[in-house]
């Protein structure tokens, strides 16, 4: 058999102890004989021996006549009306003050409402208690003392799950201040810290609306529905915001409603006690449920549009439930109206060092400083919600180069503000650009990844302008709503062939950030471990990424070295056809004629035999406007400032 005891193991075993303690406490050894025989797995001699600073052998603590209250309805119920038997009050309300840790204090206050009381007489029936050997009053037993005893333990959240009512408070007791809303398969949710820190609910609405406004006050108000998007986030303390499902929401729903009979229920008349528990009992089935989660949406304060979510450029959520104000480098806590909805995909470390990842951008960039630098700061520039660069970045390069490694290692450090992306988002599909659902998966995000261009793909060109423009675009997912929202990401395209760019305006090419990644690694010299070496220096590379927001803030702006320039004006000149064929087939001359045809069909005979698409006229025509050429009508069109060198072919033939 496996010795090795696991935390969930004692836990359970303490379980099982304490509740069998609370019912026979005089007996410990036995007890704890009894348990060691009932537990699924042997507890090793060296913990036998040290049964007191093991907690598993230990005594539970007794609980507070408070926290009795609290965990316990029918307690509150018994304290409320004072209309049971004598007999009745001696074991429910006595013999369970009994076991609290002020015995006094809790049998006369609880005793207080009962038309007989007599401090006196409480004192000396709580000796008699005290004296005898009786364990503390069970479930079963409280919930066979009258009808409102009944009705509140079958409402009441722990039933099932102890044994009495000391028990459920010592189960309080010990979970108190960390009291979750969400089960285990759901991340701990809301800011409900305490339930005494709810006040009574001084009605009961038996409604659908009703089960919504429980819902929203149990949430503490820390839940959002984002329209258009369709989506719920929730604020976790320690956490942030979180997207949570439909499935999820109803989860949450069941607990509201379990939860709504033993919070703020401390003074409930047996007639409303029993009306309460049928409208639990209603409130659980799937129909109650959904409603109650659908007119959530509706209620105060719930509803939120995408473009309130991290609208604070300069603000980083980070790991823990922290953000960062990158503007100027201070770490706080993050608060729910801070609406900070992404983090960081690694622990936030100051000091965190990255020299493997330093080393490697010099192996990539041979050395070049200025690119390094250049890369720093444009990196630090995506940790931030700003696009005022207006900049789209294309790392370009054949073989095995590290660009790849580069790029995934990064998407990694930014976590859930990085979203890859397919490279179609940004291309031409024939004459169309990118499907509106490819767009709306970018709402958010502050760093796009696409990788793996194909030879001849061709820029969505306008789609970039928009993208990077700083101007609010509309997109919807599939089968949703249209919504808006205003890009804040910057673009990394990654790739071996550079898509086709048709357009010779600035309004593309100044956006262009053309990123040469010329070093080939050899067989030899590529380490298969090494995206999992530099992803060890997540926290390292974090900092070397903030310390590139810093500078791109004090410059104002990127730096773009020579290199890249070169690199863009080499892409221009490629990509400019007309300019190439204008350079080859023409005379450029003031004083120089052509006919606009003899042009025409002259461009198309070099664009075949060069393997490029032709334009049609219309564009032909604009590109020669574009360039200072003028056209004169009459009886035919010329072109005035340049003429062909040679006599032109008819169009098309070779």
């Amino acid at each position: 058999m496996n010795n090795t005891i696991s935390l969930e193991m004692i836990q359970s075993a303490n379980e099982l102890l304490c509740s069998t303690l609370c019912r026979m406490p005089k007996k410990a050894p036995a007890v704890r004989k009894a348990v060691q025989a009932a537990l699924p797995f042997p507890v090793p001699t060296y913990l036998q021996s040290a049964t007191s600073n093991i907690q598993l052998f230990s005594n539970p603590p007794a609980p507070s006549s408070q926290d009795v209250e609290i965990a316990c309805a029918a307690i509150r119920s018994l304290a409320a009306t004072g209309g049971v038997t004598e007999e009745a009050w001696s074991l429910g309300i006595v013999n369970t003050a009994k076991f609290t840790k002020d015995p006094q204090d809790a049998a006369q206050v609880w005793s207080s409402a009962y038309p007989a009381y007599n401090p006196t007489e409480v004192s000396r029936k709580l000796s008699q208690k005290e004296a005898s050997n009786s364990g503390p009053t069970s479930c079963g037993q409280m919930a066979a003392l009258n009808e409102a005893c009944e009705s509140a333990c079958n409402i009441c959240s722990y039933n099932g799950k102890v044994s009495s009512p000391i028990h459920a408070a010592q189960k309080y007791a010990a979970n108190k201040g960390q009291i979750a809303v969400m089960a285990s398969s759901i991340a701990p949710a809301a800011n409900i810290a305490d339930s005494s820190n709810f006040q009574p609910v001084p009605v009961l609405d038996p409604t659908d609306s009703g089960n919504a406004k429980w819902l929203l006050r149990y949430l503490q108000g820390s839940v959002r529905f984002v329209t258009k998007q369709n989506q719920w986030i929730i604020f976790v303390p320690g956490d942030g915001w979180s997207i949570k499902s439909d499935a999820q929401m109803l989860h949450l729903a069941e607990l509201a409603m379990r939860d709504l009979g033993s919070v703020g229920m401390e003074r409930m008349s047996p007639e409303n006690l029993k009306r309460l528990s049928a409208h639990i009992t209603k409130s659980l089935n799937a129909t109650s449920l959904a409603n109650a989660v659908t007119l959530l949406k509706g209620q105060p304060g719930v509803e939120i549009h995408t473009h309130e979510l991290d609208a604070n450029p300069m603000l980083l959520g980070l790991k823990n439930g922290q953000c960062m104000d990158l503007g100027t480098g201070m770490v706080f806590d993050m608060e729910p109206n801070h609406l900070v909805t992404k983090t960081v995909g690694c622990e936030f470390d100051p000091y965190a060092p990255c020299p493997q990842w330093q080393t490697f951008l010099l192996d990539v960039f041979q050395n070049d400083h200025d690119l390094i630098d250049y890369l720093q700061q444009w990196v630090g520039y995506c940790l931030t919600g700003s696009i005022a660069e207006q900049q789209i970045l294309f790392a370009y390069g054949l073989g095995a180069n590290g660009k790849s490694v580069l790029f995934s290692v990064l998407a990694e450090m930014f976590g859930t503000y990085a979203i890859t992306a397919p490279v179609d988002t940004f291309m031409l599909n024939g004459n169309e650009g990118p499907k509106s659902y490819l767009l709306a998966r970018l709402a958010g995000a502050r760093f796009v990844l696409a990788n793996e261009t194909a030879d001849g793909q061709r820029l969505a060109e306008n789609t970039i302008k928009e993208l990077t423009g700083g101007e609010t675009i509309a997109a919807a997912h599939k089968y949703g709503h249209v919504f808006e929202y205003r890009p804040n990401f910057k673009i990394a395209i990654v790739g071996n062939h550079k898509p086709v760019i048709r357009g010779t305006d600035t309004g593309i090419w100044r956006r262009l950030h053309m990123l040469p990644f010329n070093r080939t690694f050899a067989p030899h010299e590529q380490d298969p471990n090494l995206v999992k070496k530099l992803k060890s220096e997540l926290s390292g590379i974090l900092n070397w990424a903030i310390k590139g927001a810093e500078a791109w803030q004090v410059n104002r702006r990127l730096k773009v070295p020579d290199t890249m320039r070169k690199e863009a004006d080499v892409y221009r000149s490629e990509s400019d056809i007309i300019g190439q064929w204008l350079s080859e087939n023409c005379n450029v001359q003031v004083g120089e004629k052509e006919s606009a045809a003899a042009l025409y069909n002259d461009y198309g005979n070099w664009c075949r035999s060069n393997g490029h698409q032709v334009s049609n006229q219309t564009t032909f025509g604009r590109r020669l406007s574009e360039r200072g050429f003028t056209k004169k009508s009459g009886a035919k069109v010329v072109w005035n400032g340049l003429a062909l060198l040679q006599p032109t072919l008819p169009f098309f033939q070779s």
